[in-house]
């Protein structure tokens, strides 16, 4: 069995190390092209401050020990376009993808690539891992919940990735409705992602004082999800904002989430995917979104400072 991780970010070293403590380290690597495998061949990385061996390769050489069961996106949405065309020579008819990016694109661009007769929808939850450099913290691992995000996806699909997440010891649930997952998901992205980066504070600091200004358009920019899911035709209610804000407060309230770990980080975030996305979909319906255009345009700003 082989498992490739694209993206050596949050979620793929939180995952990889799992996946190799069960099926040993020649069966799980991280793909790089020739440029990204030099730059970091002599980095050294941390899990909760222990070091962690993992295998890099290079994706021209990255057949050689056979193809690939499974190809997990664990990429930021900026560079997902690049990352598949680089991995797109490596899947074969039986490859499994699953991208583990955040907001409700990344299937349907994989698709593109791949074909929906091997991509699964997937959600990522429950989890506070933060990464700054090489250096990994995280007090809850959360899990992975896989589905059909097309009807077009044979259920074999969703089983192989089941049974493949299974025996990597990756933990994970099998989703009856994957896209209404996404959305729900989509709600706490882009309220406390695009939040917490552009008022520069930890959950913790979200959290305590609902009056404030900045609770306040955490709260807004979720209900003007709720509105253009609606319009979209995805049933989302107020109970499932509510339902993402009770698991934001078991988070470690000291963490924060990936784009508030960009602007510390100094890189590009996915404010596109998250903010962006809801404005282009809300001028399609003709709906109002005020704080979601509030928060893009800021983190833009801070992203021009950097």
């Amino acid at each position: 069995m082989r498992i490739g991780f694209v993206g050596k970010g949050a979620l793929g070293l939180l995952y990889a190390p799992m996946a190799q403590e069960r099926l040993g380290s020649q069966s799980v690597c991280f793909i790089m092209d020739d440029a990204r495998y030099e730059r970091h061949a002599s980095d050294v990385y941390t899990v909760n401050g222990e070091v962690v061996q993992l295998r890099d390769v290079r994706a021209s050489e990255a057949l050689a020990d056979g193809p690939f069961d499974l190809l997990l996106f664990a990429v930021k949405a900026t560079g997902l376009a690049d990352a598949l065309a680089m991995a797109e020579p490596l899947a074969d008819p039986e490859t499994i993808v699953i991208p583990l990016l955040n907001g409700i694109t990344s299937e349907q661009k994989c698709a593109a690539v791949f074909g929906w007769d091997r991509v699964v929808g997937c959600v990522s939850y429950g989890m506070d891992a933060a990464r700054f450099g090489t250096a990994l913290e995280y007090t809850n691992a959360g899990a992975l919940k896989l589905g059909l995000a097309d009807a077009s996806t044979p259920p074999a699909a969703l089983t192989r990735a089941d049974k493949l997440l299974t025996q990597a010891g990756i933990p994970h649930e099998v989703s009856e409705d994957v896209r209404l997952d996404l959305w729900r998901k989509f709600i706490a992205n882009v309220g406390l992602n695009q939040t917490c980066m552009v008022y520069n504070v930890c959950y913790e600091q979200l959290f305590a004082d609902q009056t404030s200004e900045m609770f306040r358009t955490y709260i807004g920019a979720m209900r003007e999800v709720i509105a253009v899911g609606n319009a979209e035709g995805v049933p989302l209610t107020e109970g499932d904002m509510n339902d993402y804000i009770k698991v934001a407060l078991a988070l470690d309230p000291k963490s924060r989430p990936s784009m508030a770990q960009d602007r510390i980080n100094g890189n590009k975030s996915e404010v596109d995917e998250f903010s962006g996305e809801i404005i282009r979909l809300a001028e399609k319906h003709g709906i109002w979104v005020p704080c979601n255009r509030f928060l893009n345009a800021r983190a833009l700003e801070i992203e021009a400072e950097y």
